[in-house]
């Protein structure tokens, strides 16, 4: 029997193992009988129907997730979504930032947005939140570069929250005003 993990495989080589699982391997043995009066077993790699029709759904239904994470709406004060890192950017005030019940209830809201837009994500997703949108990205992309340079971006990111661990991190780029709170929920 032959068993594959799928959750930490990629959309594409899910795509491409499910291929090499159904299609590359025999889907059957049957006995045929040959011309003398004895039999021979024989593969039968002709995927049945309902095997690709399952293999489509099952394509289908990957991409459907990466596409819904995307078509979603993003819940208010949130403004930008990576897929790729599993990160959702958020917009708010210094002194809202100091506020931990609001930022529970931004948390809540980004947890709330997952697991109903980005099912696959599980718990390992994070929130970045920004002072200001002209900020929002990483340090190395191209948009925020300028900000990066004048030190502005660097101030401008008030904390940072790992779902997986549960921990807000609260202005990680500033060494006397860095705060760790843990067990956020």
């Amino acid at each position: 029997m032959l068993i594959e993990d799928f959750a930490s495989l990629a959309v594409a080589q899910r795509y491409f193992k499910t291929i090499q699982t159904l299609l590359l391997r025999p889907i059957a043995w049957v006995l045929t009988e040959n011309a003398n009066g004895s039999y021979i077993l024989n593969q039968v790699r002709q995927a049945p129907l309902i095997h690709i029709l399952i293999l489509t759904l099952t394509i289908f239904a990957f991409t459907s997730l990466a596409e819904a994470c995307e078509n979603c709406l993003l819940p208010q004060d949130f403004v930008r979504l990576d897929i790729s890192n599993k990160r959702l950017f958020a917009v708010i005030s210094e002194d809202k930032i100091v506020d931990i019940n609001h930022v529970k209830e931004l948390i809540v809201s980004a947890n709330t947005y997952i697991s109903m837009c980005c099912k696959n994500w599980n718990n390992k997703w994070s929130v970045s939140f920004f002072s200001e949108e002209k900020y929002v990205g990483y340090k190395d992309e191209n948009e925020v570069h300028d900000y990066v340079d004048d030190g502005s971006w660097y101030l401008a990111y008030l904390g940072e929250y790992d779902h997986a661990e549960r921990q807000l991190t609260l202005f990680p780029l500033e060494p006397g005003k860095i705060k760790k709170i843990d067990r956020v929920n």
